[in-house]
């Protein structure tokens, strides 16, 4: 019955159209996903690569889509987050100057392009303040626009 009601008023203030394509993005989860479960262990005083890339779920749409970045968390002296050319990836690089165990979480937020349709090509274009306080109100068409994940660096001092 809830259901029936939440559809009802979402119809009347949105339109069938509109309704039916946000009923089937959060149907299908539409939203951005990490595809990394973890990131390498790094080596004291070796240099270091991690890269941990955003996707839409359930959506082959993905280029229609930029990601803003936002991490929490210190790294080890000698590495740093750098947000990748594409947009859709945050890397940590560096040579690592300590040893030990850093925890970090990656936010990211997917916004819908402006303009674009199945066959145009798009510049990516930064949002002035991504990671405001209110709930998902940019008006893209994912159910999910949000979404942040905790990783955990491990820097040993050697190789086993």
């Amino acid at each position: 019955m809830k259901f029936i009601a939440f559809a009802f008023i979402l119809l009347t203030i949105v339109g069938c159209d509109q309704l039916k394509d946000t009923l089937s993005d959060c149907i299908n989860l539409d939203g951005p996903r990490f595809d990394e479960d973890d990131i390498p262990v790094a080596v004291l005083n070796e240099e270091y690569f991690a890269e941990i890339t955003v996707t839409i779920e359930n959506n082959s749409y993905d280029a229609w889509y930029a990601y803003d970045f936002e991490y929490v968390g210190n790294l080890p002296y000698g590495l740093e987050f750098v947000v990748n050319d594409d947009n859709r990836s945050i890397q940590i690089i560096g040579t690592p100057l300590q040893v030990g165990s850093y925890n970090i979480k990656i936010k990211v937020r997917a916004t819908e392009q402006e303009g674009l349709n199945d066959n145009q090509y798009y510049e990516n274009t930064q949002i002035e303040d991504p990671f405001t306080e209110e709930p998902y109100d940019d008006g893209d068409d994912l159910c999910r626009s949000r979404q942040s994940k905790e990783f955990t660096l491990e820097v040993k001092a050697f190789t086993s």
